[in-house]
């Protein structure tokens, strides 16, 4: 199915683990709107949603709060799927997020290798 609204979600998986990580949810104001081909540059976490829209094949929900992102997923595949490409750093922890919460290891600082690595010319 993908994305889900995050009650929806949370309602219908209680129990997922979630997959934290600190990003903005803005571009800097000294950054580019615009790739180097006319496309509109999401922002961090805007790309993030982007990745896992691309990736995860299951059920999946995301939310901000402050500079964090919350993502949980249905399938304990696409959880794999996730720390694959974003590291988890540390062990998982117990959060009002979830009982098992984890740090993924994605930050402004990757929006560029991410971004290149989703088709944006930068």
């Amino acid at each position: 199915m993908g994305k889900q609204t995050w009650a929806k979600f949370t309602t219908a998986h209680p129990t997922v683990p979630a997959f934290t990580a600190a990003v903005s949810s803005s571009l800097p104001k000294s950054a580019p709107i615009l790739d180097k081909a006319g496309q509109k540059l999401p922002t961090p976490y805007g790309l993030l949603v982007e990745w896992l829209k691309d990736n995860l094949s299951g059920d999946w929900s995301s939310m901000t709060k402050s500079k964090l992102v919350i993502v949980k997923v249905a399938d304990q595949a696409d959880g794999a799927v996730i720390t694959t490409r974003f590291p988890a750093i540390g062990a998982a922890k117990k959060t009002p997020a979830s009982a098992s919460t984890i740090q993924i290891n994605y930050a402004d600082s990757d929006y560029v290798n991410v971004a290149r690595g989703m088709g944006y010319k930068l």
